[in-house]
């Protein structure tokens, strides 16, 4: 399922983590920079939109980093070979991770972060392009791997029900189907 809302649960979780977990300092890898850009939009959204009881101060807008007062960071960056290397981050998020150019070479750079007590959370769609990867591996392994996985479909988001996955089967072309 796409558009289901999953990529802002995980940044209303980083705001979470932010404010609460002083010092937390997170990582945010997407396929593009544009798409970690975007990422790291919606944290400082989820932070400007809420509560005046819980705001918090934000800093003037950076493409790529949010430093909050009480010590929180976030880095936004493009999966790129060395991308996460040099660097032990208390959480990293792979946003469309299955979408990765480097999923393999992110994950072993950010693997001492789990090691040591931090957190890794692979989100994404399944790319049909790609029997075999590393994301898959990870999810057909779960639990016996000490995974997590969960599974949102199409019928989460509101309004989508067995008439409208009918329309859309209907209006896409074979050629997309895969």
């Amino acid at each position: 399922a796409r558009q289901d809302g999953a990529t802002w649960l995980i940044a209303s979780y980083l705001a979470w983590l932010g404010i609460y977990r002083k010092g937390t300092d997170g990582l945010l890898l997407s396929r593009t920079e544009e798409d970690a850009k975007d990422f790291l939009d919606k944290v400082r959204t989820v932070l400007r939109l809420l509560p005046v009881h819980l705001t918090v101060p934000l800093p003037p807008p950076s493409a790529l980093s949010l430093v909050l007062q009480g010590g929180s960071r976030f880095t936004a960056m493009a999966s790129t070979e060395d991308a996460g290397r040099g660097h032990t981050y208390s959480v990293v998020v792979q946003d469309e991770a299955d979408f990765h150019p480097y999923l393999s070479q992110n994950f072993a750079a950010v693997k001492p972060t789990v090691d040591a007590g931090g957190q890794l959370i692979m989100v994404s769609t399944v790319n049909k392009r790609r029997m075999d990867s590393l994301f898959k591996g990870i999810l057909r392994g779960a639990p016996g791997n000490g995974w997590s996985k969960r599974f949102w479909g199409w019928r989460l988001r509101p309004g989508r029900d067995d008439a409208w996955y009918e329309r859309t089967k209907a209006a896409t072309p074979p050629a997309l189907a895969m």
